[in-house]
């Protein structure tokens, strides 16, 4: 037994003496709750909070809390469980508790205690065993108590005002908390539902925010469908936050301390969710633009095949193999010009599926082992559906072009996600002239064979679906 887990014991069993239980349940979880004790004049303890008592105030039936206790806890082998947590402090009649923690049910120490004002100042601080402070109070950090399943644990840390003393008088480093300025602010998450001809239905909503400071600290918080009053870690000049909501594009937000500071219930910081608008294209043979092009007759034009194909076939009359490729475009003049696309899937459909298709291969981004598959890569050249040939093909570029793998044959459909063609992942300062499908890396027996827009079933074209959103 290590001299750690023998001080840790022996704290513990001090602490929980007069205890009904022993030892706690440890088959689930319990919760801690902090009373703030001071054994110096019970006064210095309501003069440091009676500075901002004022903010602590009913607000739509929710308490307001202006202080905050910065804790550290660790379990029974010395990790961190609450680590440098900022705690709200509600008024209790005469004194003051924390919310209620939830911790997994076992012994745990606290190692680091101290109230902090709104302004950022410790008031109030608990001293650590061997600080020239320690003798003022009966028991000094760290302090043990155990957690049993489904019960509430009540501490009582013994804190000191902080005066004009330096902080390693209570025995924590200056850095311990100097950087250390809890900012609150209101955030509300709204549904917009786009939409051109009337004003978009705006509704609160749940969320997932990520707020990041600029010297690396993080924290992600669940909001609810109402105005939520979050507490951040201070000292930063700037925020960034970003909202997440399935089914949503992400929504980003660059806002100063502040601008956070100034938010209020009535004046909360929005994050907008706009439900994207959907545009589909599925053009049939007079509206569709797609063609395909073969090795063996470099000069002829298959402007009306029947096929959206990308194969390496044998020919049985020449006993040689046929490369045929594909090209197809879309008409996006139906997409508004200031749209921002956050999505766009390709849909390909056969009405019978080759004999080779099978579940298999690997991506080539992932994969050690050899794969093939196919790509739809970016025209960058004008081409006419009625004029392209194999001899001339405009050129492609394979920046962000898009992987195709080996299919299961019987679902007569694939969905493919081209986002990265329309809404590059990385700027292509090129124009924009379709899509070109060839197998990748070589040509491999025996390919891909889709239906065109020429196909003589309407259900089988090529559809392209585009979500996206307006500024």
């Amino acid at each position: 037994m290590n001299l750690l887990t023998l001080l840790f014991l022996v704290l513990v069993a001090g602490s929980f003496h007069a205890c009904e239980k022993s030892s706690p349940d440890t088959t689930g979880k319990g919760k801690l709750e902090i009373a703030v004790a001071q054994i110096t004049d019970e006064s210095l303890l309501k003069s440091a909070f009676n500075d901002t008592s004022d903010n602590n105030t009913p607000v739509n039936d929710t308490v307001l809390y202006s202080h905050h206790i910065l804790i550290t806890v660790v379990n029974e082998e010395g990790t961190p469980v609450l680590d440098d947590e900022m705690i709200p402090l509600y008024n209790f009649g005469s004194g003051f508790i924390s919310q209620k923690i939830e911790l997994e049910a076992g012994y745990y120490m606290i190692t680091k205690f101290m109230v902090i004002n709104p302004e950022g100042i410790v008031i109030l601080a608990a001293p650590v065993e061997g600080s020239p402070k320690c003798y003022l109070v009966n028991k000094c950090l760290p302090l043990g108590f155990a957690v049993s399943a489904g019960e509430t644990t009540r501490v009582f840390p013994e804190v000191l005002p902080v005066l004009d003393e330096s902080p390693e008088e209570f025995g924590y480093a200056a850095f311990g908390f100097q950087i250390v300025k809890p900012l609150p602010f209101y955030v509300l998450a709204v549904v917009e539902y786009d939409n051109q001809d009337i004003m978009p239905p705006v509704s609160p909503t749940e969320a997932l925010l990520t707020v990041y400071a600029p010297n690396g600290w993080q924290h992600k918080f669940k909001l609810e469908a109402k105005v939520n009053r979050l507490v951040i870690r201070g000292g930063s000049d700037h925020y960034i936050l970003v909202g997440e909501k399935e089914g949503f594009p992400p929504v980003k937000l660059r806002r100063t301390a502040r601008e956070l500071l100034a938010s209020t219930p009535d004046n909360p910081v929005v994050l907008r969710f706009v439900k994207p608008s959907l545009l589909v294209l599925k053009p049939g043979p007079e509206e569709g633009k797609d063609a395909m092009i073969s090795n063996l007759d470099p000069e002829k034009n298959f402007g009306d095949h029947p096929y959206f194909e990308a194969t390496f076939l044998s020919e049985s009359v020449l006993t040689v193999m046929r490369t045929n490729r594909s090209l197809i475009w879309f008409d996006l003049n139906e997409l508004p010009k200031s749209a921002r696309i956050h999505r766009v899937i390709l849909t390909l459909f056969y009405d019978k599926p080759m004999e080779h298709d099978y579940t298999g291969g690997e991506s080539p981004v992932n994969s050690v082992t050899p794969w093939y598959g196919a790509v739809l890569q970016q025209i960058v050249e004008p081409w006419e559906e009625h004029e392209v040939t194999w001899d001339k093909q405009p050129k492609t570029i394979e920046t962000n072009q898009v992987y195709i793998t080996p299919f299961v044959s019987d679902v007569h459909r694939i969905h493919i996600d081209v986002t990265r063609l329309y809404a590059p992942e990385v700027a292509v300062d090129m124009p924009h002239y379709g899509m070109y499908f060839r197998l990748y890396p070589t040509e491999q027996f025996p390919g891909f064979r889709f239906a065109s827009s020429d196909h003589p079933e309407p259900a089988l074209h090529p559809e392209l679906r585009i979500f996206y959103t307006l500024p």
